[in-house]
């Protein structure tokens, strides 16, 4: 999949996530 695939489009959705510094789901 996508998500799976391309994990640069959407950043990794967790606490180690820069852009999701609070672990929002993406």
């Amino acid at each position: 999949e996508l998500r799976a695939a391309a994990p640069i489009h959407p950043p990794p959705a967790g606490p180690d996530s820069p852009l999701a510094s609070g672990g929002k789901d993406y």
